[in-house]
């Protein structure tokens, strides 16, 4: 801070004006702060110079705190009785964030599951000025569980005087592969059978307390396999396995076994019964034995180790199954019918008996026998008998024959026995008439069958016994029937009588009967009408009944009949249609527009029949041109009939109708195939005609060269040569938008990486109609509007549209859409390397760090042109003639607001000397141009004596950078030579203009600079103080970030 007193001091203290306070909130002025300096304005000597304790109120090494303002009061005094007191302020800020207590806090920690991370909780955090005024701490989101990656937590306290204090920790998480740990282990267990029933379930539940896992991850479930009983059957060592799974179904099993052991038979509770069974027609014996098997003779046995039981049978030592068992059964019937021991009892009437072991063995194998049983059959049922009566028809000359041969079949009686075989015994019989007696099969003796008896019948009885001596008998009847009713021979059925003819007489009639010589023979006559007048029917009924009842009857009918034909009295006469409006007429109705009479009976109906004389070509004219003729039949009540008949005419005489597609519209370049086929054409009377025949096309022009109208002539004929002429129209349109085939594709690129659009050719245009394409490309740009945004230039869309528009006003366009983004750092050009001399008595000097020629960033940052323009007079160096007297030297000021390093020149640049009305024509009378550290960068002169000249010198952006970083640009032009070869002042009006023209880089967005020092914390650009540097070599490192980041 530069404090210019009026007076005779001149007073200047550089700052610092703020001190930071240290670890205990506190600092001082002494050793932190220099001492103010102190010139006189009329060159006397300074005599006092020093801080004034008293009027400041604290001494120069007193202790301040954050918050608090030293008041500086400083003394000064000249030798020549001058005197002055000067005052400035100093302020004390606490710039050091909180401190987190970070004992045992590691900036890193690795888990193998984030299950296993600990919750986050507050740290201690101490200030060394103030209280906390807010401690947070937060984490971003952890990876999903038994998923590896990494997060962060994030602890942040602020103080009173808002500096902050950030501590973030890393947490690592690996994926978890591996299976959960066992921590507890089961146990085998083992008991005797006799105790599974309560040892088993004790030891279960002893391991699943035992068992136990850990897991990064978590233990999802601790499971088993273990059935909640032991199981049945032989007690082998039962393996059961525990099973742990993390969060992550990863998997650690644990097998263990559980034992026993049975060596034990089984225990017969009841032995095996002895049991008989009573033979009947349902098979009770069967059913009985299969019952006896599969309840194991009704016995019983049990084990108390090792079930289910299994049961066997033995036959002779030998195992059989039950089907063999029953076999053997079977098999005992063949030894006949005996008396026999069953179970230590004797049963009479024993057909069939078998003797079986049963045998017991638990899961374990141990078997022993339950003993011996008796199983038999006992036959106390005799045969079953069933039969049907017989009959035989009369008169067949065979009927004792035919009762014989029954008797010896044994009446057909079918015999039914379960247990044993059988025989016939014998037979016995009585008749109708009266006849008794007995017999033997096939030697008699039979009963004798009366002839022609319809009445008479026998009653036969036949007799079976079974092997074990039990009998039946059946009595069946055998019966002489007559069915057959007499016949009629030599009767005429049918005769006929044409009126007025009498009837004939009554005819005569033969009978015959199988049975009956004596026939008793009756008749009856009806005389009935028929449906018309002249004819009716006689029909005589004969009837003829034997003796036995049976009787026939025989219909004989005499018809009368008229054959007399009816006469027309009125017939329709012709008429002849058109063959388009052709509609038949109706059929004639009798007695109104058609009649007829019958002399004998009256005329019932007149029916119509229609013939046509129509080619059924339909390729032919005389399909459409031809005769109907109706035939009327009339008929008589007695169906007597005469005909008559009407011609009805239809002709063809009118042209075809065209049809088709006969006015279309077609594209250009669709005209082939051609677009429009062949018309047909549509005869009222014959339909489609042959394909009409062109006699020529013309074309009508239209709007535009690929619209007009292709008018094709035809004529069509049909089949009966009757003609029509007509045309077909397609008007031909271009409705079809070119194409651009080769538009590119949308693309992401740098903003500083936008390529060129194509050229239209590039773009392969293609129209259907082969036209000419005119293609018109508009660009355009979507982006932020506001040009302080980062957005504006680092995120924005380059919108390319081409529209291809044919010679008939189709137009189509196609859209490319160019992401630009930016991923480019800003470009750092750092000043040369600067040699500064330490300050006077130290080994080192304060300096502000310099910043670079030029930070620029390829996105954000616009070139404009800048013009920096200075001018002066031309007016002598002294006094003297203008002749002799040299122009004095001229100091020109470029200035600008916006200078480096963050509105840098890039590129070359130009500075011009324009020299007006000046006497610098001569060798020695030019002048010399200077920058502002006295380089020489080139004469400038006129060519002629006051003239004007442009001079110019080129530049380098790192000059221009160089000059204006301190936003002045000092360019000297001092003239040569002394003298009158000189440049002098004889011109009048004489001048000099300074330009400096260089191209700009600016940017509306902030470019973010920093810098540090050797390798020291980053500092933001510009510095707010000086920095103290040691003698020797240091480096500066300058870190720029654009809006993007």
């Amino acid at each position: 801070m530069l404090l210019a007193q009026p007076g005779f001091f001149n007073f200047s203290y550089n700052g610092p004006t703020t001190l930071f306070v240290d670890q205990n909130c506190t600092s001082k002025l002494q050793g932190n702060v220099p001492n103010p300096v102190v010139t006189s304005t009329i060159n006397a000597n300074i005599i006092l110079s020093q801080f004034n304790p008293v009027a400041s109120g604290f001494n120069y090494n007193g202790t301040f705190t954050a918050g608090e303002v030293a008041h500086v009061f400083w003394d000064v005094a000249d030798d020549q009785g001058h005197a002055h007191t000067f005052e400035y302020f100093i302020f004390f800020v606490d710039n050091l964030p909180p401190a987190f207590d970070l004992t045992g806090i590691l900036d890193t920690l690795e888990f193998s599951s984030s299950a296993a991370v600990p919750p986050q909780v507050a740290l201690p955090v101490m200030d060394n000025c103030t209280a906390i005024l807010s401690d947070t701490f937060y984490q971003t989101t952890p990876p999903p569980l038994c998923q590896s990656g990494t997060f962060t937590r994030t602890w942040k306290a602020t103080d009173a005087n808002n500096n902050t204090a950030v501590f973030t920790q890393t947490i690592i998480i690996y994926k978890d592969s591996l299976p959960p740990q066992i921590t507890g282990y089961p146990q085998n267990g083992s008991a005797p059978c006799e105790q599974l029933a309560t040892a088993y379930p004790a030891w279960l539940a002893a391991q699943i307390a035992i068992f136990n896992a850990t897991d990064p991850s978590g233990i999802l479930s601790l499971n088993n396999n273990a059935p909640a009983s032991f199981p049945p059957g032989c007690k082998a060592p039962l393996t059961v396995r525990f099973q742990a799974i993390d969060n992550c179904q990863f998997r650690q099993n644990v097998f263990v076994t559980f034992s026993t052991s049975d060596n034990t038979v089984p225990v017969t509770v009841v032995p095996p019964k002895d049991t008989i069974a009573y033979c009947s027609q349902s098979d009770n014996e069967l059913v009985k034995l299969r019952e006896w098997i599969n309840k194991k003779a009704y016995s019983q046995a049990t084990d108390n180790c090792s079930p289910p039981l299994t049961y066997t049978m033995k036959i002779g030592g030998l195992l059989r199954d039950s089907a063999q068992v029953v076999a053997a059964f079977q098999a005992a019937f063949a030894g006949g019918c005996s008396t026999q021991s069953i179970g230590g009892k004797s049963y009479n009437k024993v057909h069939a008996k078998i003797t079986v072991e049963f045998l017991v063995k638990d899961a374990c194998g141990n078997e022993v026998s339950m003993g011996d049983a008796d199983f038999g059959a006992i036959d106390t049922l005799p045969p079953t008998l069933t039969g049907v009566n017989a009959t035989e028809q009369c008169g067949g000359g065979n009927d004792q024959s035919a009762l014989q041969a029954w008797i010896n079949a044994r009446g057909n009686a079918v015999v039914t026995e379960d247990c044993s075989g059988f025989t016939w015994t014998n037979f016995s019989f009585i008749t109708s008439t009266g006849q008794v007696g007995d017999g033997n099969f096939n030697a008699g003796p039979y009963p004798t069958v009366q002839l022609n008896n319809c009445a008479w019948f026998a009653d036969v009885t036949f007799r079976a016994t079974d092997d074990c001596g039990n009998s039946s008998t059946i009595t069946l009847r055998w019966s002489i029937i007559d069915t057959q009713a007499p016949v009629f021979t030599g009767l005429q059925p049918n005769i006929t009588v044409y009126c007025p003819n009498p009837l004939p007489a009554v005819p005569a009639a033969t009978v015959t009967d199988n049975c009956d010589a004596n026939i008793l023979v009756t008749f009856a006559r009806v005389y009935k009408d028929s449906l018309c007048d002249g004819s009716y029917t006689v029909q005589t009924t004969w009837t003829a009944t034997d003796d036995c009842g049976n009787s026939a009857t025989a219909l004989q009918n005499i018809f009368v009949s008229d054959t007399t034909r009816p006469v027309f009295t009125l017939v329709p006469g012709p008429v002849t249609f058109r063959c388009d409006t052709f509609v038949l007429p109706p059929v004639p109705v009798m007695g109104v527009n058609i009649m007829a009479t019958d002399v004998c009976s009256p005329v019932v109906s007149i029916t119509t029949v229609t013939q046509s004389s129509q080619n059924p070509d339909p390729a032919v004219c005389g399909h459409y041109t031809y005769n109907i003729v109706r035939t009327f039949t009339a008929t008589d009540e007695c169906g007597n009939t005469k005909t008559a008949s009407q011609i009805i005419s239809v002709v063809d005489n009118l042209g075809p109708v065209p049809g088709g597609i006969l006015d279309t519209t077609a594209l250009c370049s669709a005209l082939i195939p051609f677009p429009a086929p062949i018309p047909m054409a549509m005869d009222a009377c014959s339909g489609p005609t042959a394909p009409p025949v062109s006699s020529g096309q013309t074309i009508d022009p239209g709007v535009c060269a690929d619209q007009y109208t292709i008018r094709i002539h035809w004529i069509a004929e049909d089949v009966c040569g009757n003609k029509t002429a007509f045309d077909q129209l397609v008007h031909v349109v271009d409705t079809v938008a070119p194409q651009l085939l080769s538009v590119p594709a949308h693309i992401t690129v740098e903003c500083d990486a936008i390529p060129a659009p194509p050229e239209n050719a590039a773009l392969n245009a293609q129209d259907n109609c082969l036209g000419p394409v005119g293609i018109l490309l508009i660009e355009t740009e979507i982006r932020n509007p506001d040009t302080t945004s980062c957005e504006h230039w680092t995120d924005y869309i380059v919108k390319r549209e081409w529209t291809a528009t044919d010679q008939c006003g189709n137009a189509r366009t196609y859209t490319q859409l160019i992401q630009i983004e930016d991923t480019t750092p800003p470009e750092i050009i750092p000043e040369p390397a600067l040699t500064l001399e330490n300050d006077p008595g130290e080994c080192g000097a304060e300096i502000l760090i310099p910043g670079p020629m030029a930070v620029t960033d390829v996105c954000s940052s616009l070139g404009d042109m800048v013009l920096l323009t200075d001018m002066e007079a031309l007016v002598p160096s002294g006094p003297g003639s203008a002749f002799v007297v040299p122009v004095a030297a001229m100091t020109f000021q470029l200035t600008t607001t916006k200078a480096p390093p963050f509105h840098p020149a890039v590129g070359a640049a130009v500075l011009r000397v324009i020299i007006e009305n000046a006497d610098a024509e001569g060798a020695t009378e030019d002048f010399n141009v200077l920058d502002e550290n006295g380089n020489l960068l080139g004469k400038a002169d006129t060519d002629s004596q006051c003239g004007d000249k442009t001079n110019s010198f080129g530049l380098t952006a790192m000059q221009v950078n160089n000059w204006l970083k301190d936003g002045t640009a000092t360019i000297s032009v001092v003239p040569n030579g002394s003298g009158p070869t000189a440049c002098n002042p004889i011109c009048p009006g004489g001048k000099v203009t300074v330009q400096l023209e260089y191209m700009r880089s600016s940017s509306d967005v902030t470019i973010d600079l920093q810098y540090s020092v050797d390798g020291g914390a980053l500092q933001n650009y510009p510095p707010s103080a000086p920095t103290m540097l040691d003698v020797g070599a240091h480096t500066v490192v300058y870190t720029a970030t654009d809006c993007a980041g």
